[in-house]
């Protein structure tokens, strides 16, 4: 099975729905302005809690990068023998997300979208808690 990761990603601790610290697979990317969080897909922490989750996970990553939640694209990445891209949309109130959606990313969009971001962006860490410059 093809696992591989199409970037470097890292390892960042956040609190799942329940309060529970978790490890989450991420990447934080710039571009345009705009920031983009690809979240993995993984044995630790699979698709069905990241969905779970995606309010609260959403929530702490914009305090973590301190920028409005309008800002921010949200994307889950499951690898695996044809990996799978969903772009996560939530309905903002303030800075509390709610209603989260996981919809799959179409061909177009991941050519259009995904792949110059991947490609062009700029990327951000996230571990210590602040967003930072990768070099």
């Amino acid at each position: 099975m093809n696992t591989q990761i199409p970037f470097e990603a890292e390892s960042v601790q956040l609190q799942n729905r329940l309060g529970r610290l978790v490890a989450v697979t991420l990447r934080c990317f710039v571009r345009d302005g705009r920031y983009s969080v690809i979240l993995v897909a993984s044995n630790e922490f699979p698709a069905r809690q990241l969905t779970n989750s995606a309010e609260h996970l959403a929530y702490q990553l914009t305090q973590r990068l301190e920028v409005p939640p309008e800002k921010v694209d949200f994307i889950q990445f499951q690898p695996g023998e044809e990996p799978e891209w969903f772009r996560w949309s939530f309905q903002w109130v303030g800075t509390s997300p709610l209603q989260g959606k996981s919809l799959p990313m179409s061909s177009v969009s991941c050519e259009t979208f995904l792949m110059p971001l991947l490609a062009e962006g700029r990327m951000v860490s996230l571990l210590g808690g602040r967003a930072s410059e990768v070099a």
